[in-house]
């Protein structure tokens, strides 16, 4: 797909070549019948000075044999001159060898005309000739006819060609150039604009496009996109603020609400209230994470999440976020396995990172089938970097869902659509893992499992 700048460049080198061929062919049909009326113009010249010479008065009385001799006179004072006598009976008196090569049109029995001028080929060369009759008297007119190469307006022509295809392509060449540098200059500000964009995200919306000085059409999208951004900035603040009020809001409702039921828990002997009261705490300390991972979201959007960087044991911090979920795998009969292969230490923010692993082993145990195993391992993959992996043999991910996962509220289906869950672990993990300076990818095969790798820095995260 062409660009718009490349297609102006485009558009400017054709249209401006095809003036310069339209250009070039007027002027080289001008050139041709310009040179070509000076070779008629020396014939003409040169029959009217024979002419005279054959039909002065006192050469009345020369014969054939004469008039020849004295055209063979003109003929030598002229080179490059051919010439042909024809008596009006059709008797040759003098004939230059070039006519006995000329075509029928040219032969000495076509005498019906008095004047002509036009052209024929000879021997490969072409040929401009001029037939006038002779006035010697009222009863002796011959045909006398002339012959000029055009050779010299056929190099005219062909220096003129030479010229063209030499011209033509650099004037194309450098129209290309001018293009590319013109479009370049009122691309420019477009180009800075679409850069900034690009760094424009939904928590990065204080930048802004920078305005061309010149009050352009460019400058009043750039004013339109800048308001727009505004807008929407206003709306993700909002948003947010929205967010975290209702976060906070809803937090304590449901601290009494817990609170509450675990008294009448302990208060009831009844097995079936117990039942409901221990399936409304399950329900409730899910509504208690879903408002802590939005609460959370909100202050990474915000930008007002901060990491307290210290000294963390991530091969320890691994083994104690494995002993915390352990519980939920016994319940599905899925064992955790934990390979250590180095003794990493990062620098990191503990509690962060603490809910990055609880997280992603969470996701795993949650889609591992029963009987089956979840791997968490720490490796050093280069000297400045760890990686933490788990791998489970769950029923994977849809190719099609792979780029899609770590978004805020997205399921992949149908496989995955049976599990509890709001679709804010993975974009919580990823968020806080690049806030830590690191990067989160999967690898997933449909039916064999899914594989999560976080990798982080080893020293002091960037920022």
């Amino acid at each position: 797909m062409l660009s718009i700048r490349t297609k102006i460049i485009l558009a400017y080198t054709l249209v401006f070549g095809l003036l310069l061929l339209g250009f070039a062919y007027f002027i080289y049909q001008d050139t041709r019948e310009a040179e070509t009326a000076k070779l008629d113009a020396r014939l003409e010249s040169y029959a009217a000075k024979i002419s005279t010479e054959l039909s002065e008065e006192e050469n009345e009385s020369r014969t054939d044999q004469d008039q020849g001799a004295i055209l063979k006179r003109e003929i030598d004072r002229r080179p490059g001159l051919h010439a042909e006598l024809v008596s009006p009976s059709g008797v040759i008196i003098d004939r230059d060898s070039l006519f006995d090569q000329a075509p029928d049109g040219h032969t000495h029995g076509n005498v019906t005309r008095s004047e002509r001028i036009g052209g024929f080929s000879a021997g490969g060369t072409a040929y401009r000739s001029l037939r006038t009759r002779v006035e010697v008297d009222e009863n002796d007119r011959p045909v006398l006819e002339l012959a000029l190469s055009m050779t010299d307006v056929n190099d005219v022509l062909q220096r003129l060609l030479i010229e063209y295809l030499i011209g033509i392509p650099l004037a194309l060449f450098v129209t290309s150039l001018a293009a590319y540098g013109i479009t370049k200059l009122a691309f420019r500000p477009m180009i800075g604009m679409v850069d900034t964009a690009r760094q424009i995200t939904a928590s990065n919306l204080h930048e802004r496009l920078t305005l061309p000085k010149a009050h352009d059409e460019v400058r009043h999208l750039g004013e339109t996109l800048n308001s727009m951004i505004e807008r929407i900035e206003s709306s993700f603040r909002g948003q947010r603020q929205f967010i975290a009020d209702a976060s906070h809001e809803i937090r304590t409702p449901l601290t009494v609400l817990c609170s509450e039921l675990e008294f009448a828990a302990s208060q009831t002997t009844e097995p079936a209230v117990k039942e409901s009261i221990q399936t409304s705490l399950l329900e409730i300390d899910r509504l208690t994470r879903l408002t802590d991972s939005l609460l959370l979201l909100a202050k990474l959007d915000a930008s007002q999440l901060t990491l307290d960087l210290r000294p963390v044991r991530l091969d320890e911090l691994l083994v104690g976020c494995v002993q915390r979920i352990s519980p939920v795998a016994n319940k599905k009969d899925v064992q955790i396995k934990v390979d250590l292969h180095d003794a990493a230490e990062i620098r990191a923010d503990e509690e962060k990172l603490q809910r990055v692993i609880i997280n992603l082993l969470d996701n795993a145990v949650k889609y591992a089938p029963a009987h089956s195993v979840v791997t968490a391992s720490v490796d050093r993959v280069r000297p400045d970097a760890v990686l933490l992996r788990f791998d489970d043999t769950g029923p994977g991910i849809p190719a099609e869902a792979l780029g899609h996962i770590f978004t805020r509220f997205y399921r992949a289906d149908p496989a995955r659509s049976g599990y509890d869950g709001a679709g804010l672990g993975l974009a919580i993990v990823q968020q806080l893992v690049e806030l830590h300076g690191g990067t989160v990818s999967v690898t997933s095969t449909p039916g064999r499992g899914s594989s999560f790798q976080v990798e982080l820095p080893a020293g002091a995260p960037a920022g």
